[in-house]
């Protein structure tokens, strides 16, 4: 890996969430969905290793 792909991809400048779409293209609006479900994803797998380090803390201090 290197070290361009470890840095966030920009959607496109100064893009929103919830931003109006209507100016957007096809091409555009494909590549935002897929930006944003892979950042749904990345998301998703943080929030699992964080809840399994909560649960893996909790097991040691359960008495």
């Amino acid at each position: 890996m290197n070290e361009d792909d470890a840095r966030p991809k920009a959607l496109k400048p100064g893009h929103t969430i919830g931003a109006d779409l209507s100016r957007v293209s096809v091409d555009e609006l494909h590549a935002l969905r897929q930006a944003c479900l892979d950042e749904a994803s990345r998301i998703e797998a943080e929030i699992n290793a964080k809840d399994a380090t909560r649960v893996a803390a909790a097991s040691v201090f359960k008495f």
